[in-house]
């Protein structure tokens, strides 16, 4: 059986551009912090991934997409979309998350400072951890108010 996680997370960038080539820039940078979304089949091979930043599965990274404000007036200038599938990524939600944080904290200090975080939001799902918290909701011992360290089954607790 695959075991995957699913990923959907938005960052709306903020940005304080007096010009379209700023602007210009400031999309550049950000695509530079985000860094290089890694396909399946890449020039190397299936499976052979470059330096990614992005968390990959066994079958490529995670994927974004910018949407680009169309007013150079407006302080929201640009929308991160960030989904994925990751296949063969058990238990590394974690390492999503701080993937996440890196790329907030890589924007607000961003060197120009004419980028900041105004909203983010990620969620991810991860199977195994899906199937902990499901067998919890269905334990007889948990219902009756007992514990995981209390069952004997440890049906709960991750082997």
């Amino acid at each position: 059986m695959s075991v995957w996680a699913h990923v959907a997370g938005m960052i709306r960038v903020d940005g304080f551009f007096l010009t379209e080539e700023a602007r210009v820039k400031g999309l550049q940078d950000l695509k530079d912090i985000l860094g290089p979304i890694t396909e399946y089949k890449t020039p190397q091979g299936p499976g052979v991934w470059n330096d990614s930043k992005i968390p990959c599965g066994s079958e490529g990274s995670l994927q974004y997409d910018i949407l680009v404000s169309p007013n150079l007036n407006h302080a929201a200038q640009f929308v991160v979309a960030v989904w994925g599938d990751l296949r063969s990524f058990v238990n590394e939600k974690k390492q999503i998350e701080s993937w996440w944080e890196s790329v907030l904290d890589s924007i607000e200090n961003h060197p120009s400072k004419f980028l900041s975080v105004r909203l983010d939001t990620l969620h991810v799902y991860d199977l195994e951890e899906q199937l902990i918290e499901d067998t919890k909701d269905n334990c007889s011992v948990i219902k009756d108010g007992g514990s995981c360290e209390t069952c004997i089954e440890k049906c709960c607790v991750k082997k």
